[in-house]
This record gives structure tokens, sequence and C-alpha cells, in this order.
């Protein structure tokens, strides 16, 4: 994980390169600010919230949208 790499070597740029698969140049900028943004403890937190709303999705199909849509407003609100 990007995140991770960039906690331990402090270097934003040296992080971008060692990426595999390599990080598209047009895409790079973007994926800084997206390290800096979010931490490994929230990234992780976010994958075991998105495996709980799969599992509520697979459960309630006929709900899904609406799970869908709550779970976005509850992470922009957050």
């Amino acid at each position: 994980m990007l995140a991770q790499e960039y906690k331990l070597n402090k270097n934003i740029d040296q992080t971008i390169s060692s990426a595999k698969p390599p990080i598209f140049w047009k895409d790079k900028e973007i994926i800084k600010e997206q390290i800096y943004k979010w931490t490994p403890e929230n990234l992780k937190e976010l994958i075991y919230k998105l495996s709980e709303l799969e599992l509520l999705v697979k459960k309630n199909i006929s709900n899904s949208i609406n799970l869908v849509i709550d779970f976005i407003f509850k992470q922009v609100t957050s």
C-alpha cells in the first residue's frame, strides 16, 4: 500500500516511483493528494466498511441503491 510505504520513507516522489504497476504521469498529482489525505489506518477502516457494505448489499438486493447512497453520504460527512 502506497500510504504505508510513504509513512515509512517520508519521500512522496520515491513512493510513487516505486509503485507497481507504475503510476501514469497524469495521475501522479492525484495520487500524491490521496496519500497526503489518507492514512493507512483510515484506509484499513474504509476497506472494512466497504466489506460490510458489500455483505449488506448482497443480503438486501432490493435496497442496494439506498445502502450505497447512505454509505457515500456517511463517508462524505464524516
